[in-house]
């Protein structure tokens, strides 16, 4: 690495280690003074405030929803009963295949569902 490019790193280095420090010692004093109670009561109450407002709009946003549509039970939806019963009727077609032709898979070996 040439020198030009080793110090640039270093002055690169220096400006972001002092930002950093800057940003360090101006963010300590940010908000109220955390010593003076009366500084933190009154941080408190504004934000106390701030959640009651808000809650009180959630309400008034409630009270002028209408209200859900009932909705209907799992044996009336669509396909419920379908999903129900699936499988049931599978005993009255096995009369289709003769006694002993459950293999009839490409080379007769058995894959393990029941025909």
């Amino acid at each position: 690495m040439r020198r030009v490019h080793a110090a640039a790193i270093a002055v690169i280095l220096g400006v972001a280690a002092a930002a950093g420090g800057i940003a360090v010692t101006s963010g300590a004093g940010a908000g109220p003074d955390r010593t003076d109670p009366a500084a933190v009561e009154r941080e408190i109450a504004r934000r106390e405030a701030r959640i009651e407002a808000a809650e009180a709009a959630l309400a008034r946003a409630l009270a002028r929803r209408p209200p859900a549509p009932a909705t209907p039970g799992p044996s009336t939806a669509p396909g419920a009963a379908a999903w129900a019963h699936e499988g049931e009727g599978e005993r009255e077609h096995g009369d289709d295949h003769e006694e002993g032709d459950h293999d009839d898979h490409e080379g007769g070996e058995d894959d393990g569902w029941d025909d």
